[in-house]
């Protein structure tokens, strides 16, 4: 209920008719009394901005009715009756309720809204002596906001003082009250109020018309339409374009143009659109903040990644052909290929190509045939980093970036780390750089990529040589990042093909 409030004040309507809703939900099932008067407290406030209180007059008749001790729905209903311009009506119950000073209305946390209400309806029946009573009880409380502690507030009461004042033609008076309604009203953040007293300012100007009213009361009437085309205030409206038919020429002038604003503003979870006679709300998304970024610049031309980058943070492309253009940073890449790197890369391929085409050569040799041999006692399967295909082609052979991808980048750092580790060890067994020959006491070795990754199996003549071998094998792992131990096991029988 109280969030509904805040919502009313602030003019947010559209999630204000949502949380009303809610509160008399849930309020039902506790406090349901006190729950249903405020939901049509609220609910008449909304239809005050919306300049449809006809479809709560019926609420209001049954709510006096069920709430006798509660004169505010009395005053709701006179001012309803006023801005419908039934008079006659309205006369009769504002009779009733300034009787004896307005004795009738107990001051309780509803006294000052009410009697902020009918200071407008004593201004529409241009009813001065009851103005002036009026102005005179609501006079010392001139700084305050007209509110209860939950479910009600209607801005400053200096807004209803500066009605009274203009109903009894002091518009010094007036002047000073509206004023200070409206740095109170706006300090507040209590829109839709603030556009009302420009509005009820405006009015007092085009009745004093004095040197500068006129002018100054087009501005007025300029700002209260402006607003009231932002919150979709359509009562606010119709009293304007009613003033601008009072105040002559130049009022109607400013009247039009000031009601064909163009507006794109944001207002919390929602953005206000105005044009021309068509105005809208619509909920915030990402869409809408890219359009009011181009729309906040006209005549600048917008790179896609500029408007992202509003979003997300903005981080300057250096040397762009363009001036300002900025982009996200999107990761790294990788370091660009250099000669020397390409060149190792096609040494590499060499490499693979050539065991390849030995693999096949042999495979041809032998033939068909399966050969068994016994006696061969173990199987080392050595330990390497998981490596897939597409790290495969990422391997980038540059002493620089094995040393970067050491630190960070598992996957080129296994395609490194296996041909160094091939160089190396071969070079400490005195065999040569390209490995064709095996370490001493090894008969077969086996690599493979699969899957899972890759994988080295090498099968020796004994456990010893395994292990004089690893001693020259498990350092230079380690130096390069290799983490884990050789899985040994024994052999009983091995078949090749």
């Amino acid at each position: 209920m109280t969030r509904a409030t805040f919502a009313l004040f602030e003019g947010r309507f559209e999630e204000a008719k949502e949380l009303i809703a809610q509160a008399v939900t849930l309020g039902v099932r506790a406090q349901a009394s006190d729950a249903v008067l405020s939901y049509r407290v609220q609910l008449f406030t909304l239809h005050l901005h919306s300049g449809s209180l006809g479809e709560v007059e019926d609420v209001l008749r049954s709510s006096i009715t069920e709430y006798p001790a509660r004169p505010m729905f009395r005053c709701m209903l006179a001012y309803l009756l006023t801005e419908s311009a039934r008079e006659a009506e309205a006369g009769v119950l504002f009779d009733e309720l300034a009787d004896d000073r307005f004795a009738a209305l107990p001051m309780t946390n509803e006294w000052l809204f009410s009697l902020s209400f009918l200071g407008d309806v004593a201004h529409r029946l241009h009813d001065r002596e009851r103005a002036n009573i009026l102005y005179e009880l609501l006079l010392p409380f001139a700084a305050r906001n007209a509110c209860t502690a939950d479910y009600i507030a209607t801005g400053s009461v200096s807004r209803p003082l500066g009605v009274a004042a203009t109903t009894m033609t002091r518009w010094d008076d007036a002047e000073r009250h509206f004023e200070d309604a409206l740095r109170m009203n706006t300090k507040m953040g209590a829109r839709p109020w603030s556009a009302w007293t420009t509005c009820d300012w405006a009015e007092m100007l085009l009745h004093r018309d004095g040197p500068g009213d006129g002018e100054r009361a087009v501005e007025l009437l300029a700002r209260a339409v402006e607003t009231a085309h932002q919150l979709g205030m359509t009562a606010l409206l119709k009293r304007a374009a009613a003033l601008g038919k009072r105040g002559g020429d130049t009022v109607r002038e400013a009247r039009v143009s000031a009601a064909t604003p163009a507006v794109f503003r944001r207002d919390g979870e929602f953005w206000s659109v105005a044009y021309e006679r068509d105005t809208f709300r619509l909920k915030d998304s990402k869409g809408l903040r890219y359009l009011a970024r181009v729309l906040g610049e006209p005549g600048r031309e917008f790179h896609a990644l500029d408007l992202v980058a509003g979003e997300r943070g903005v981080v300057s492309v250096a040397g762009s052909a363009e001036p300002g253009l900025a982009s996200l940073s999107l990761g790294d890449a990788g370091a660009t290929l250099d000669t020397q790197a390409k060149a190792e890369y096609r040494r590499r391929l060499d490499e693979l190509e050539g065991e390849l085409d030995e693999a096949r050569a042999s495979a041809t040799r032998s033939g068909p045939r399966a050969q068994k041999r016994n006696g061969i006692s173990s199987c080392a399967s050595w330990p390497a980093q998981s490596v897939s295909a597409a790290e495969i082609a990422g391997w980038d052979p540059r002493p620089s970036a094995r040393a970067s991808a050491s630190r960070g980048r598992s996957a080129p750092r296994s395609l490194a780390s296996a041909s160094t580790v091939r160089r190396s060890a071969t070079t400490s067994n005195g065999r040569s750089a390209r490995g064709r020959s095996a370490p001493t006491h090894r008969t077969r070795a086996h690599r493979s990529t699969g899957e899972y990754g890759f994988r080295v199996v090498d099968v020796w003549e004994s456990e010893d040589a395994v292990r004089r071998f690893g001693d020259v094998l498990i350092p230079i792992l380690r130096e390069l990042g290799v983490e884990g131990e050789p899985e040994i096991y024994p052999t009983h029988s091995f078949v090749s093909a």
